[in-house]
């Protein structure tokens, strides 16, 4: 993720009643946490479903995607980062009552009049293309 040959790890804690992703680099010693990014604060029944990493939007740079499920009724959240500039930044926050990212696509999916586009709008997919996500196509 830091651009080196050595290797990192990226992970998600929930110390300090925080989600909050990391980047941890071996080559200090003892290894330590050099980049992160809070997330959202922890709630009962809530977890991990996803974390990814790599070139999520498809170009050059490195990116870090988390998902986080809540309870049934708060549905799921997921967070784009980018590596940039020695931080992460956050180029989009998703939520849905499920989130799929698969490449540079993600689907977002709601049960029948839950979505917050309208009683009949069920599911959504976006794709990254020009430097953000952009609707494909609604149902």
């Amino acid at each position: 993720m830091l651009g080196t040959s050595l290797p990192e790890g990226v992970a998600v804690s929930k110390a300090g009643g925080t989600y909050f992703v990391g980047v941890a680099d071996s080559r200090l010693q003892p290894p330590e946490m050099v980049l992160d990014h809070d997330l959202t604060k922890v709630r009962p029944g809530s977890r991990v479903t996803w974390l990814r990493a790599g070139r999520l939007t498809g170009g050059t740079t490195k990116e870090i995607g988390v998902d986080v499920r809540f309870a049934r009724s708060q549905g799921e959240r997921a967070w784009i980062l980018r590596v940039e500039g020695g931080h992460l930044r956050l180029l989009r926050l998703f939520r849905a009552d499920r989130i799929r990212l698969t490449g540079r696509t993600v689907d977002l999916a709601w049960p029948p009049g839950h979505s917050p586009f309208g009683p009949h709008v069920t599911r959504e997919r976006l794709r990254w293309k020009r430097g953000a996500y952009h609707l494909v196509w609604r149902k």
